[in-house]
């Protein structure tokens, strides 16, 4: 027996699964639906797409750098797309880091900091932010800030030369050489 329930549960199956195949053919598309059935699967709030989640948030990372990488006229696509995500999922970092990334590309340092730093407190052991705060930090010097972001992380992070490069340079200029 079939519920208008049950059939919109069948179609929201065949929506995800549709998602999963873009994903899989590395296309991504500015269709609504899409867009919408992403944000609906990486919330932490629904425990039924919970298999989706870690696809999914793959999926808006890329969509959100998609539309971050678009025109200028293109901007306010892209400010609605990040203010959805946090109103669907408050708690998470993924909204704070894409606006991070276009503030870095747009070359806006401080809302690039304001942005990795909040997504940072959200979720402190975020690779890509740690490394873009570190790049932020870098030109300017702050070698204190750049050790406090560093330095809890160290056996966590995967081998990457620029970290350790920097928290090396970090510790030299604040003297601190048996660290």
């Amino acid at each position: 027996k079939l519920t208008p329930k049950g059939i919109l549960e069948d179609r929201e199956e065949q929506v995800r699964q549709e998602v999963l195949t873009w994903s899989t053919d590395s296309r991504i598309t500015t269709s609504t639906a899409f867009v919408n059935c992403l944000i609906l699967m990486s919330s932490d709030a629904d425990s039924r797409f919970s298999r989706f989640r870690e696809q999914s948030i793959g999926l808006l990372f890329k969509y959100g750098r998609f539309l971050s990488k678009q025109s200028e006229s293109h901007s306010q696509t892209f400010e609605d797309f990040v203010q959805r995500l946090r109103v669907h999922n408050p708690s998470s970092s993924l909204s704070y880091f894409l606006e991070g990334e276009n503030q870095f590309r747009l070359k806006q340092r401080r809302g690039a900091v304001t942005a990795f730093k909040e997504a940072f407190k959200r979720s402190p052991f975020f690779e890509k932010v740690i490394l873009r705060l570190l790049q932020l930090y870098l030109p300017k010097k702050r070698w204190n800030h750049i050790i406090g972001v560093a330095k809890p992380h160290l056996r966590e992070m995967s081998p990457s030369f620029f970290f350790y490069a920097t928290l090396g340079k970090a510790y030299f200029f604040t003297r601190r050489y048996n660290e």
